[in-house]
């Protein structure tokens, strides 16, 4: 089958998406983030498997892939700003997925 090559930008991007995730993670269950509700560290858990699932799709360059992971970056900036925890070094969520919209014209 002919599979097409997967830009550099697009596996950095994903990188950085999976690395974000997975300290979003470790941070939620840390305890540091209960204080603002009972409910944030699993809400905002379902939101990183969101970005983990979008991610998944990016890596095989499916176009659902892409749209899933820029409304995951942007839902779960939207939780944290709701719960009143945003911290402006999350603005590199979004920012990663928005860096792969060059090249949505590659995936399938």
């Amino acid at each position: 089958m002919d599979h097409p090559t997967r830009p550099l930008p697009v596996t950095l991007s994903c990188f950085f998406l999976m690395t974000g995730g997975l300290v979003a993670i470790l941070h939620a269950f840390s305890g540091a983030t209960a204080i603002h509700s009972t409910f944030h560290p699993a809400v905002r858990a379902v939101a990183c498997l969101a970005i983990f699932t979008g991610v998944s799709g990016v890596w095989a360059l499916e176009k659902w892939g892409l749209w899933a992971t820029v409304a995951a970056t942007f839902a779960f900036i939207g939780l944290d700003v709701l719960f009143g925890v945003f911290h402006p070094i999350e603005v590199l969520l979004p920012l990663a997925s928005l860096c792969l919209l060059p090249w949505r014209g590659r995936f399938r």
